[in-house]
């Protein structure tokens, strides 16, 4: 090297507490947006019974007496928008889990960027296979538990 040549420069210092910094916004964004769309659901299902228009009802289960795997979504809602979360539980329990997972992935996002200011996103290596089995099993599970437990 050439002592007349300026040393390279510095790789920029960024502290994770500045909000310029540009990792923080991609990790907050899916959580947030899946937040803000879960208070969205939660408002209307508070005010469904006053809406001028309804759902209609499930085609599978007027057809054939047989649940979807989205039947009773609308009530487990209702009964979550009005605090009564056994009732939400029992209407559909996989619709009930993805709204607390989605609300515990928010709040640990908001710990982790705005407590322990880890922005950095951490490269996993997810066992897909089992992840895509688990999935397709808790929706087996939950459409097992329609067709046999199901309010009318």
């Amino acid at each position: 090297m050439d002592p007349s040549e300026p040393p390279p420069p510095a790789a920029p210092r960024t502290d994770p507490a500045d909000p310029s910094r540009s990792p923080l916004i991609p990790v907050l964004i899916p959580p947030v947006i899946t937040g803000i769309a879960i208070l969205v659901v939660l408002g209307v299902a508070r005010i469904y019974e006053q809406l001028p228009i309804q759902a209609p009802a499930c085609g599978l289960r007027v057809t054939t007496g047989i649940p979807c795997v989205a039947c009773g979504g609308t009530r487990s809602m209702m009964a979550l928008a009005h605090g009564r979360f056994t009732e939400a539980l029992a209407f559909n329990p996989l619709l009930f889990l993805g709204v607390v997972l989605a609300v515990l992935w928010l709040l640990f996002t908001l710990v982790r960027v705005f407590v322990f200011r880890q922005v950095e996103p951490r490269p996993r290596r997810l066992p897909i296979g089992a992840i895509v089995t688990g999935v397709v099993l808790l929706f087996l599970a939950n459409w097992v538990y329609l067709w046999v437990a199901l309010p009318e």
